[in-house]
């Protein structure tokens, strides 16, 4: 989603959540997630507080960092906590692709992530199906015709489909 789109494209917006789609559900243990987090953090000699909210294909977590925005200057308030929320499709729709990138912005890391046209395809799902307007939805909107990115057909039928339950067919 917009992460990607700020870490990998340098899409100047700023967006708080992780949105991850699961590609091989084997092995893939929201608990053990959790556990894999705060053992990462506590290396870091960081404490977490995590938040877990089980649903049948998405599966959400928020992280709370206590104390990290005061410490880091972001923050006058001691008590205020940052954070992020984890948001992972352990059923995306089919008709992906997907992408391997090398970034390096605070330490070097390959990131596999959908194409362009597929996290088109995504924002696209978004904006006809959300109920409520967002503005950074079509922010993003307008970033990718001005790159002129086509957008993933099949994924986006896809999408509709599993959403509405009706079959769509776009092109």
């Amino acid at each position: 989603g917009g992460t990607a789109l700020r870490i990998l494209y340098d899409l100047k917006r700023y967006s708080e959540d992780l949105d991850f789609s699961l590609i091989n559900k084997n092995g893939f243990y929201l608990e053990q997630l959790v556990i894999d987090l705060k053992q990462s953090f506590q290396a870091w000699n960081m404490e977490i507080e995590v938040l877990e909210k089980k649903r049948q294909t998405v599966q959400k977590l928020l992280i709370k960092i206590p104390h990290i925005m005061y410490e880091t200057g972001v923050s006058d308030l001691a008590s205020q906590k940052m954070i992020i929320k984890f948001e992972i499709d352990t059923n995306p729709p089919q008709g992906f692709t997907t992408a391997i990138r090398f970034v390096k912005k605070d330490f070097p890391l390959n990131v596999c992530h959908y194409d362009l046209p597929s996290l088109f395809a995504g924002k696209l799902h978004a904006v006809l199906q959300r109920v409520y307007t967002k503005g950074r939805d079509y922010y993003d909107l307008l970033w990718y015709l001005s790159k002129k990115i086509y957008p993933n057909m099949t994924l986006l039928e896809n999408s509709l489909h599993q959403t509405t339950g009706e079959p769509r067919t776009l092109t």
